[in-house]
């Protein structure tokens, strides 16, 4: 990858095993986001991800199994943790903003990578049997 446009933002930076560093340049602010991975939790991925697709909170509690006031809790506390809004909240329900919309399509390669490692390591499990160690 070269060097980004102003304006652009640059691709995130790894610091350590948790910590992931983007920084960009909009409107001639500098901001630099710090995302403490270990943070990001599965279920509050997938909360999200339900979320735009049913748009609306109660819904997608209920597809995910969990009260409202917890998915709630989740989705305030992943947006605190990578400090972005995912949703515009209104009375039609949930929409996403931008950072929602790359959070969603990260979140499927994600899930969809989980899904393949499932099956690759179930079908080996399956054909050389269980050894403990």
């Amino acid at each position: 990858m070269g060097i980004a446009a102003p304006g652009e933002p640059t691709e995130p930076k790894l610091v350590d095993s948790n910590t992931c560093v983007s920084s960009n340049l909009t409107d001639g602010n500098f901001n630099q986001v710090d995302i403490n991975i270990a943070r990001l939790d599965l279920i509050s991925i997938r909360l999200v991800i339900v979320c735009a697709e049913l748009g609306s909170l109660s819904a997608a509690a209920k597809r995910t199994h969990c009260s409202i006031s917890a998915a709630s809790q989740r989705l305030k506390a992943l947006e605190a943790s990578i400090g972005r809004a995912l949703f515009v909240r209104d009375y039609r329900g949930l929409r996403l903003t931008d950072a929602g919309d790359v959070l969603v399509a990260h979140g499927k390669l994600v899930f969809g990578q989980l899904e393949l490692m499932r099956d690759q390591v179930g079908s080996i499990s399956f054909r050389e049997g269980f050894h403990s160690a």
